[in-house]
């Protein structure tokens, strides 16, 4: 990757919705060359354009859970958690866990009473639950 595709991610980035004549404008680039280099980056590089939410403002939140599963229900586990919709992040992580859940909720009870369900399941061994009182930083790479 160029200087000039560093910091038109990076512009990216920074604001989604910033037009591709602005973008132009910004990276002193012809308007076809940006909308070229943004159409080739979206689904490849560019998985999707979204907006952060502050979840606390809107009322809800938050707890990451490690978790460890039985290697045989893996695949079922992590589909089982993909159906929830306040599964918000899902990763597949290492030392000694297989998965990393970011789960958001009205209350902590609603939190809690999913740590119940997900440690009563047969392809689940260990949870750990994480709750997320403040986002110090986040998203800041390449932004």
């Amino acid at each position: 990757m160029d200087e000039i595709e560093f910091k038109l991610l990076a512009a990216l980035r920074k604001n989604a919705r910033t037009s591709l004549l602005a973008l132009a404008r910004e990276l002193n680039l012809p308007p076809s060359s940006v909308h070229e280099k943004v159409r080739r980056y979206t689904g490849n590089i560019v998985i999707k354009h979204t907006s952060l939410l502050d979840f606390e403002k809107l009322g809800y939140c938050r707890a990451l859970f490690a978790i460890k599963a039985n290697p045989s229900g893996r695949n079922y586990l992590q589909a089982y958690l993909a159906s929830y919709r306040e599964v918000n992040n899902m990763h597949r992580i290492n030392s000694g866990y297989d998965l990393l859940v970011e789960y958001i909720g009205r209350d902590q009870k609603e939190i809690e009473d999913f740590m119940v369900e997900i440690k009563g399941l047969p392809e689940v061994i260990e949870v750990q639950r994480f709750t997320i009182i403040d986002d110090v930083m986040r998203e800041n790479f390449m932004a």
